[in-house]
């Protein structure tokens, strides 16, 4: 008897143990998208559509599953890990937001979405407090402001689908504090957006084709050198890229690096995006003491994943930090090139005249 008993006993606790076993734990997800209308599906099989305002909560099985919400042909995939009596909320952003503000207040805000073409600023308004913005494509976007009386700098951003807001803050300052001159720092904030030099250099030369002033804006910002000024060098050394000269067109050569004349037509680079790199770190060895850190690895421009090191042939054979402003570049960068700051200054309130600042 006492033998039967015990195997009844085992026999219930094996019984216990495999309904432990096998039980199935569920917990949920929920689902939103902006906007709203999606198709739900989970492990491919269709579950729902997503409600404006109103989140769909689905029953899983606890363990990973695959999330797929399709938007007017686009088709946004995630991995999810669902959690025993867990709700795993989950919005998918089909566009992208950015939620911008300006520190003077107000002021008109532009964009222009990058996609290798001539950059064109687009107004979307004017804006009195912070304000989002929405785009239809990701993509790497620029962004700037306007307002009477300041100079703002810039902003490079990549706006992602299936993102946070994305936010940006927009800086200026006065447009006297703008107005530098042959002695402002090589190091320091650049201003001005992208359409706006190469509107400048259009109305120069209506036949340019190089436009390149986005390089010297984003890494002028990575390196805090002054891009803009770097590019009003570019158009001193180019003649307003209709070149002429030793260099040519091809060497991606913007400011004369290794070109000493008689012919010498210095150093080549692959790319524009490298040509204007390496000129700034050229600046950067004029600029920086040697105890301040190397130019590199700089990240490359943003629709390009890696880094850039150092891309200037000269770097090796500048006497580091000999040169903290422009001027002190007279005779040095050029030679004898005792005004060589003074035509660069020239170039640059040129430009400024030109965009009415």
């Amino acid at each position: 008897m006492k033998k039967i008993i015990f195997l009844l006993t085992c026999l219930l606790i094996m019984v216990s143990i495999s309904g432990c076993l096998f039980r199935e734990y569920f917990g949920f997800v929920s689902v939103s998208s902006d906007p709203s209308g999606a198709l739900i599906y989970i492990d491919n099989q269709e579950v729902g559509v997503t409600e404006e305002g109103n989140p769909i909560k689905i029953k899983l099985k606890t363990g990973n599953h695959q999330l797929k919400i399709v938007l007017d042909g686009v088709k946004i995939t995630k991995n999810i890990t669902i959690q025993k009596d867990e709700v795993l909320p989950v919005t998918i952003f089909f566009s992208v937001i950015a939620n911008i503000t300006v520190d003077t207040g107000d002021a008109e805000i532009f964009y222009w979405q990058d996609k290798g073409d001539y950059p064109q600023g687009t107004s979307l308004g004017q804006i009195t407090k912070a304000t989002n913005f929405r785009f239809v494509e990701p993509g790497v976007y620029w962004f700037y402001a306007k307002k009477s009386g300041r100079v703002f700098t810039a902003k490079c951003i990549t706006l992602s689908q299936n993102s946070e807001i994305t936010n940006i803050a927009l800086t200026s300052v006065t447009t006297t504090a703008a107005r530098t001159d042959e002695s402002t720092t090589i190091r320091g904030r650049t201003f001005l957006a992208p359409w706006e030099m190469e509107q400048y250099v259009k109305y120069k030369n209506p036949n340019n084709n190089i436009y390149v002033a986005k390089y010297y804006l984003y890494f002028g910002s990575l390196l805090n050198i002054t891009g803009d000024w770097a590019y009003c060098q570019a158009i001193h050394e180019t003649g307003f890229f209709k070149f002429g000269g030793d260099v040519k067109p091809e060497q991606n050569n913007y400011a004369g690096i290794g070109a000493t004349g008689g012919g010498a037509g210095g150093a080549s680079f692959n790319t524009p995006e490298e040509g204007v790199l390496a000129q700034l770190q050229h600046l950067w060895a004029y600029a920086v003491p040697s105890t301040e850190g190397e130019p590199a690895p700089i990240q490359k421009y943003p629709n390009k994943t890696g880094y850039w090191w150092n891309l200037d042939p000269r770097y090796k054979y500048v006497s580091k930090g000999c040169a903290p402003r422009w001027v002190n570049l007279n005779g040095k960068w050029a030679v004898p090139g005792e005004t060589y700051a003074q035509m660069i200054l020239n170039h640059r309130n040129n430009m400024l005249n030109f965009l009415g600042y």
